[in-house]
């Protein structure tokens, strides 16, 4: 008999993993594409066994009221713009779509932001730039 039950905890404890690992799995498809999105996040979750299914002896916990999941600790993570950058010089930046934009320098942050002015814009148009994304960065004058 105490075969019996180990037995069947062995079996109990497979079938909670698998059901929350399909249930895990199917939450992650819920989410057609990345998100930087910070908040409450509805997560749906598929073919996962409910804890209140299951014997008490087996699970001794319910769900119960909202769920709320956060990463504590979180680095901030920064890029710093390349050392080669000077405020008040232009530079030309060749962005991935193949486009060039010409930027005279107004400030260059520790963070990898640099703010500049779009060279030739009347009204004068400013714009916070992240050279990281660029694929070149050609110095174009003073």
């Amino acid at each position: 008999m105490r075969r019996l039950g180990a037995w069947a905890a062995i079996v109990t404890a497979a079938l909670l993993g698998g059901g929350l690992a399909a249930g895990t799995l199917a939450a992650q498809k819920a989410f057609e594409r990345p998100t930087t999105d910070t908040g409450p996040v509805d997560v749906r979750l598929v073919d996962a066994i409910e804890a209140r299914l299951l014997p008490p002896s087996t699970v001794g916990a319910m769900q119960a009221g909202l769920w709320s999941v956060a990463i504590e600790g979180r680095p901030d993570v920064a890029i710093p713009a390349p050392a080669f950058l000077r405020v008040g010089v232009t530079y030309r930046f060749r962005w991935s779509g193949g486009e060039d934009e010409t930027y005279r320098l107004i400030e260059v942050t520790s963070d990898g932001w640099v703010r500049g002015a779009l060279v030739g814009s009347n009204p004068r148009i400013e714009r916070w730039l992240t050279p990281a994304r660029a694929i070149s960065i050609e110095r174009v004058g003073r």
